[in-house]
């Protein structure tokens, strides 16, 4: 009987969300035996390893899956995702300054790119990274939220006050801003 990979892949994403990560990541790793050039499968196993904590496995998968779509910007995205949590930040940065130079129009690499290097507690470059995420996506609340935090940490209060209302006026539901101002 000859596999609809279509099919197979549209039940394990529905697997994945109703929380069965290891049979997801394991039937995956099948599929890819057979169809190993398959970004969608690369990125499945990528996501149910995120969700069973296996990060060194989805690295390795995320990263499969942007040798073969180098120009998709969610597995350069998820990949960075991946690094971090298996603890390598500064291979996670230079994921995503390469994602925020190929992209630059690309708010969400910024953002994560700011978020990344705040983590690091490199203030100015993670300042410039948020500012430049804000300016692109001016109405995000969530940038503008953590673009208030950052502020709030390097002693900018002011400004954070002025993130954190902008975050509050963005999106009156967005709580953490409320939270943090």
């Amino acid at each position: 009987m000859k596999t609809n990979w279509s099919t197979l892949y549209t039940e394990l994403s529905l697997q994945l969300k109703s929380g069965r990560a290891p049979e997801v990541a394991r039937r995956s790793s099948a599929a890819l035996k057979k169809v190993p050039k398959s970004r969608p499968f690369w990125d499945l196993l990528g996501a149910a390893s995120i969700q069973t904590a296996d990060f060194n496995t989805a690295v390795n998968a995320f990263r499969n899956s942007a040798k073969l779509d180098p120009e998709n910007a969610n597995s350069h995205l998820n990949l960075a995702h991946a690094l971090e949590s298996a603890g390598q930040a500064e291979d996670a940065v230079l994921v995503l300054e390469e994602l925020t130079a190929k992209e630059p129009k690309l708010a969400v690499a910024s953002y994560r790119l700011g978020m990344q290097l705040a983590r690091l507690k490199r203030f100015p470059a993670a300042l410039e990274r948020l500012e430049t995420a804000k300016k692109l996506d001016p109405k995000n609340p969530e940038i503008l939220n953590d673009l208030g935090l950052l502020q709030k940490t390097i002693g900018n209060s002011e400004r954070a006050r002025q993130a954190l209302t902008a975050a509050v006026t963005a999106d009156s539901k967005f709580f953490q801003a409320h939270n943090n101002l």
